[in-house]
């Protein structure tokens, strides 16, 4: 339990700079897909209901994170192309991802902008495939504010929500989000772990890596 509370202690002090971190890491580079973004931003809804900050300056920090993040990663695929993704993709990123975005990129086009934002295993490489293909960039403002818009809103007012629904029912906020945070966290990593674990090649080159 002391454990558990040092560790709600350090969220509650890194507070939304936190959040909005790990909202602009998500959404710009393909190696920040573990990342928990849902869960970052429900949190946030709960700390705010809590009183940790307001909620309409958390949703314009976390918007903010998220459309620059977005267009980061954009630019990112246009500089340096399909390369550098398939480079992060080669141990513990799975190009499974890579290809899944690919195909729903393919299928949706400018929506997948918005819609991506609600696919964890998608979120982090669509803005990167959308910038290999060249994409429009005036659409992609116009998808990216809305995507952004949506995803920094939704997400983190249902935490809110919930949060003012448990502290009105004498129900502690921090005694959930850290169980939750830790729970998504385990989750996102064990995927890739077993992948690069259950291939010979890969789980080789791991091995060498942490012998170094």
């Amino acid at each position: 339990m002391t454990v558990m509370h040092e560790l709600n202690d350090v969220i509650l002090s890194l507070g939304l700079f936190g959040v909005v971190a790990v909202v602009f890491i998500e959404s710009a580079f393909p190696f920040g897909f573990f990342l928990p973004g849902d869960t970052v931003l429900f949190a946030a809804g709960l700390f705010a209901a809590k009183g940790q900050f307001p909620i309409a300056f958390a949703i314009l920090m976390i918007f903010l994170a998220n459309f620059a993040g977005v267009t980061i990663g954009y630019w990112t695929g246009r500089g340096v192309g399909k390369r550098y993704v398939s480079q992060e993709s080669k141990l513990l990123f799975r190009h499974e991802y890579v290809e899944k975005a690919e195909k729903f990129y393919a299928k949706h086009g400018g929506k997948a902008i918005v819609l991506g934002r609600f696919i964890p295993a998608v979120r982090s490489f669509v803005p990167i495939i959308a910038g290999v293909a060249k994409m429009n960039y005036r659409h992609l403002m116009f998808y990216n504010a809305i995507g952004a818009i949506l995803w920094a809103t939704s997400v983190p007012l249902i935490g809110y929500f919930a949060g003012t629904w448990l502290e009105a029912h004498g129900i502690s906020v921090e005694l959930l989000v850290m169980p939750i945070l830790l729970l998504v966290i385990v989750v996102s990593l064990a995927g890739p772990l077993v992948h690069a674990l259950s291939n010979k090649h890969t789980r080789a080159k791991l091995f060498a890596k942490l012998r170094r």
